[in-house]
């Protein structure tokens, strides 16, 4: 199953950090791709 979160507001490592930590503790096995950067194209 793939899912596609666009998230407005994200500026920094942490920030996707603090997102990653999130979705592991609902599926600890989730794999995921954030890019700080695409809010900046």
């Amino acid at each position: 199953m793939a899912l596609k979160l666009k998230v407005s507001n994200i500026a920094c490592e942490r920030c996707a950090e603090i997102i990653t930590e999130s979705i592991h503790v609902m599926e600890p096995e989730a794999k995921m791709d954030i890019d700080v950067t695409a809010i900046f194209r």
